[in-house]
């Protein structure tokens, strides 16, 4: 509000009342509430949802309360660990260990590790691997997050 930059607040409000036309503060209004309602959304949105992952001879699966995922070994391509390894001492360490799941036609599935008890199983289940002609990797950084 250049008009009123050295004013006292009551008549920088004032020149708000007074000056701004209606249609820029009903388009403030509009803006504030539909940031809100985005941000309501995104958090509802990247909520964690508990699941398990079974390892099987002929195929991963992924089930959560309300959705599975089956992952045959003939449509995985690459299989990535996303992390900086364990962190002891801290108190949410599974949220530095992901797992992600490339398929052929390049879905990208990510799982979050919520308990690293099970890590040195989880790595011997995931040997297999290899031997089915699945590149596997390790990466600090999401190597399949869209570029912005």
């Amino acid at each position: 509000m250049s008009p009123s930059d050295n004013s006292s607040v009551e008549l920088k409000t004032l020149w708000f009342i007074e000056g701004v036309p209606l249609w820029i503060k009903q388009l403030t209004l509009i803006s504030i509430i539909t940031l809100g309602l985005a941000l309501i959304i995104d958090l509802i949105n990247k909520r964690s949802k508990k699941g398990i992952l079974i390892i099987s001879n002929e195929q991963i699966e992924i089930s959560t309360r309300k959705k599975s995922i089956q992952l045959k070994y003939d449509d995985i391509k690459e299989v990535a660990f996303i992390g900086k390894g364990i962190i002891y001492g801290t108190e949410h360490q599974s949220e530095k260990l992901k797992i992600l799941f490339k398929s052929k036609n390049d879905e990208v599935t990510r799982i979050k590790l919520s308990n690293y008890l099970l890590v040195d199983q989880l790595m011997d289940s995931l040997d297999m691997l290899t031997t089915k002609d699945i590149k596997v990797f390790s990466d600090n950084l999401d190597p399949y997050w869209p570029e912005s």
